[in-house]
């Protein structure tokens, strides 16, 4: 009999090779503007590795989970960090559900508001913040 489950994903992501292409019907008109967007592209962004770890534990009809995740910032230089972690309970029967759910992200880290063309140090603000949500889930199977 089956008491649960656990997942692992690991998520490669090469934001490098994002491009913009903003040739229509074979004009050249705005070739050198997406020449310096994808340029960018491959200036400021980076590749990304993220995690993501959940698990439920079933004791007869009541559901225990719990899940983390880390997701990294895709810009070049920039040491953000997004992690978010989950508990959650509930009751499966067989003809209704009933879920609550808590979940916390905390990001630590620094934006820039805005991009000063030609500057080299551009204004960075630092951030650090915490969200909690909580979610209540009800189904019925008919």
């Amino acid at each position: 009999e089956n008491r649960g489950f656990l997942s692992f994903d690991v998520e490669y992501l090469d934001y490098t090779s994002a491009q913009f292409n903003f040739t229509r019907r074979n004009s050249s008109q705005f070739l050198e503007d997406e020449r310096n967007k994808n340029n960018e592209i491959r200036n400021n962004l980076s590749t990304a590795l993220n995690f993501r770890l959940g698990g439920e534990v079933a004791i007869q009809t009541l559901r225990l989970r719990g899940g983390l995740q880390f997701i990294q910032n895709p810009f070049e230089d920039v040491s953000d960090r997004d992690l978010t972690w989950s508990l959650g309970v509930g009751i499966r029967e067989s003809s209704f559900f009933l879920d609550l759910a808590f979940q916390r992200s905390i990001r630590e880290g620094a934006i820039n508001p805005y991009v000063v063309p030609d500057q080299q140090e551009q204004q960075r603000i630092l951030s650090d913040a915490a969200i909690n949500r909580i979610a209540v889930t009800a189904g019925f199977k008919f």
